[in-house]
């Protein structure tokens, strides 16, 4: 609900407390954030003794009364017998009043922090009496300065704004450490790594609605069954628009006559408790303790134990506002016990624990709400009750802060290792005095950035890995399968070119030679002859034998001319068969070259999409949850990316009754290696979430 203006009305004896009504106006009107308006019928705008009419008028519009009782009765007012201040305050808390009445008592009638009534029979005497009675009344020392009095008065004011305003008011006290209300309510980034841890985050951030059970009722054969929790679901909700118009005592009836429908239920019981508990009338306490304890026992019967825990914080606080502190700190025992992880439930017993005087374990709950919900640390720095531990928790959020700062250098150390394997830059370390906004701000950054590095390592990987065996179209397939053909060619040529080697040598050979120049060699004869005869003067003998040799001769040059020719065409044929040779293993040896070099990139590739897996995985993504962009397994839906720890695997069937299936893994040769322990986190895409089962898939986690 949002807070257009609120109404302060300031109640006194006006003499007795003129510097410090004028105080409390000024710091009221100058309250950052929240729309304030203080109502001080003494700040010149209307006569000193304004008609009683006007001063009830303005008590009936305000949401609060400040009420400072002194010394003096005050004024009384004309033809009446009480003070003006006293009729003031009969009119807040009228039974048609919606006033919260805030109660200080300064001055030496209440030495020891107590009233003194019993002596005293007069007006004021009886009046204090009451005022006892119905309200939990805070003190002033003698000789504190109005203007520290006018600060805790202040305090109780936001306090109880911010209880009335049921947690929805965001106030800065100025005490609390920077980071507190700066801190990321981003559910994504907590630390939700169990159902119970999602379930009270979900209440810490949502509460208990008045209107929390509407839908079981959007059937009409529904409604009609249930006729009484369909009326007191008609009550509670005209009892949240009298709770968005501040009318206070309407919602009271309407949710009492909720109850008359249906006593026992837990919305009902426990909004009305809260509802004069945030009054903060007295003799209210006791209904309001009766109505939350009630509520905390439907709940615990239900199962519903963030409703038990908030509940039975209603019921401490319902004990502390009766005064019963020892019974406020057993109830918010058991808020703890029924949602330990319920980090408001945590807040609540420190309260308690401070208002009993034990601040050490109020710190121990303090700092175990801190590491669950860090939020809730901002009800340390709105009710007065946990002023004393203050300086404790800023202390507190300090080392947090250190903690978140460390955590998001560690996120950007990650990156700083991925950087070189994807050529980018990386950011540079966060300074020690990083505010944790600005932390996980960068490491949520960082996280995220890392992850589109190994997605594109990954699918780098992948691409080269298909460029390999990606099937008889791949480059790889195809390169395999030209040195194939090669090297075929290659023995085939190979051996032909043996095959004419041989003949060539055979031809070059003694027998072949004589072969082919036998004629030649035969031809000397005849002609020998032939000039023998003709010397002797046988002529015919002479020609016959010529003629024989001329023959002869005619052969055999014909036969060396062949005998040469067959050897020029058998080296012209082995030298283009060696040139052939010679083309086809430069080739082979190419195709060989680039193929190496495909499976030389593929394997790079497939290295640095392990070594960023690796990285990321070891190092980034098991940080605390505050620096990390990726959901929680238990908070699974359809298209998301979450975190996944190897114990989940167990855990989060065993917790939800949901089956868990992991499809669409990563190829063998991209998973981890023996030698690298996996990670114990990973990442994966929903692909599939309902009541039964949720599918994840770690390759849809990394695709582009």
């Amino acid at each position: 609900m949002s807070i257009i203006k609120t109404d302060v009305f300031i109640a006194s004896n006006f003499q007795e407390f003129a510097n410090l009504r004028d105080l409390l106006r000024r710091k009221i009107s100058d309250q950052p954030k929240i729309h304030l308006s203080p109502i001080d019928l003494n700040d010149g705008r209307v006569s000193h003794h304004p008609p009683l009419a006007e001063c009830l008028a303005h008590v009936r519009r305000s949401e609060f009364m400040i009420l400072l009782l002194g010394n003096e009765y005050g004024t009384v007012a004309p033809e009446k017998t009480k003070s003006f201040t006293h009729l003031e305050y009969e009119e807040a808390i009228s039974e048609e009043s919606s006033t919260r009445v805030l109660v200080f008592c300064i001055g030496s009638r209440f030495k020891g922090r107590r009233i003194r009534h019993a002596e005293d029979s007069s007006s004021f005497g009886r009046w204090l009496e009451e005022i006892e009675r119905r309200h939990t009344v805070g003190f002033f020392e003698e000789g504190m300065s109005d203007d520290e009095m006018a600060k805790r008065i202040l305090d109780a004011l936001l306090a109880s704004l911010y209880e009335l305003r049921f947690d929805e008011v965001t106030i800065d006290s100025g005490e609390q450490h920077a980071d507190l209300f700066d801190a990321i309510e981003d559910g994504s980034a907590l630390d939700d790594s169990d159902i119970d841890a999602l379930e009270s985050r979900y209440f810490e951030q949502r509460g208990l609605s008045l209107q929390e059970d509407a839908s079981q009722f959007s059937n009409v054969l529904d409604a009609l069954l249930k006729p009484a929790a369909v009326a007191a679901l008609e009550q509670r909700e005209e009892a949240k628009r009298a709770i968005d118009l501040a009318d206070y005592g309407a919602a009271i009836k309407h949710l009492q006559r909720a109850l008359e429908h249906r006593p026992l239920d837990l919305i009902s019981n426990f909004w009305l408790a809260r509802l004069y508990i945030s009054l903060g009338r007295k003799q209210q306490g006791l209904k309001a303790r009766e109505l939350s304890e009630r509520a905390a026992r439907i709940a615990v019967d239900a199962g519903a134990q963030f409703r038990a825990a908030a509940s039975y914080m209603l019921a401490a606080r319902a004990s502390r506002m009766n005064g019963t502190q020892e019974e406020a700190l057993q109830y918010a025992r058991l808020a703890v016990e029924v949602a330990p992880r319920y980090a408001k439930a945590r807040v609540e017993l420190a309260r308690n624990l401070v208002a009993s005087g034990v601040e050490s374990a109020a710190m121990t709950e303090i700092r175990v709400a801190a590491g669950l919900y860090f939020p809730a640390l901002k009800e340390v720095f709105i009710d007065p009750t946990l002023t004393p531990i203050r300086a404790a928790t800023n202390t507190l959020i300090e080392e947090l802060r250190v903690q978140v700062v460390e955590e998001a250098n560690c996120v950007l150390a990650g990156e700083r290792g991925l950087g070189p394997l994807v050529q980018q830059g990386a950011a540079s370390t966060l300074p020690a005095n990083a505010g944790r906004r600005m932390a996980m701000e960068a490491a949520r950054v960082s996280a995220s950035r890392q992850h589109q590095w190994v997605a594109a390592l990954v699918d780098d990987a992948l691409r080269a890995q298909l460029r390999i065996d990606g099937g008889p179209d791949s480059d790889g397939q195809q390169l395999e399968a030209a040195i194939s053909e090669a090297a075929d060619t290659l023995a085939t040529d190979s051996a032909a070119l043996v095959g004419e080697q041989e003949v060539i040598r055979n031809r070059r050979g003694t027998l072949a030679w004589f072969r082919a120049h036998w004629a030649l060699i035969a031809a000397l004869g005849p002609f020998g002859y032939a000039l023998h005869e003709w010397l002797t003067g046988k002529t015919i003998l002479a020609i016959l034998s010529l003629l024989a040799g001329i023959y002869l001769a005619s052969v055999g040059f014909k036969a060396r001319r062949q005998y040469r020719a067959q050897i020029a065409d058998l080296s012209a044929r082995i030298d283009a068969r060696e040139r052939k040779l010679a083309q086809v293993a430069s080739h082979e040896a190419a195709l060989r070259t680039t193929l190496e070099s495909l499976r030389a990139a593929a394997s790079h590739a497939r290295k640095n999409a392990k070594d960023g897996l690796r990285l990321f995985e070891s190092t980034t993504l098991v940080r605390a949850a505050s620096v990390i962009p990726f959901g929680s397994l238990f908070g699974a839906k359809k298209g998301g990316i979450v975190r996944v720890w190897a114990s989940q695997r167990t855990t989060f069937p065993e917790k939800t009754g949901r089956e868990l299936v992991f499809a669409k893994g990563f190829p063998e040769w991209l998973e981890q290696s023996e030698e690298n322990k996996p990670s114990p986190v990973r990442l994966y895409l929903v692909e599939h979430a309902d009541a039964s089962r949720v599918v994840l898939s770690r390759m849809g986690a990394y695709s582009r």
